[in-house]
């Protein structure tokens, strides 16, 4: 039967504290950088939906003024 050093006890006590604030912290940047993702993700279709409904527009006054290729 092996004997359990206090010291080495204490010691590896400590590491698994010091590596759960590490993951605690490592979650809350995770949640962060999730959240810049979706913001990232709404900002690319609010910029497709503008860039289509502003084509559109000017292709339908194009299209009324008898101006380009679609008259």
């Amino acid at each position: 039967m092996s004997v359990i050093d206090p010291q080495e006890y204490g010691q590896l006590t400590q590491q698994v504290h010091s590596l759960e604030k590490t993951v605690e912290k490592m979650a809350t940047q995770i949640d962060e950088l999730m959240a810049l993702v979706n913001q990232g993700r709404g900002a690319f279709w609010l910029a497709i939906l503008l860039g289509g409904a502003i084509s559109s527009i000017i292709t339908f006054l194009a299209t009324k003024m008898g101006i380009g290729i679609l008259k």
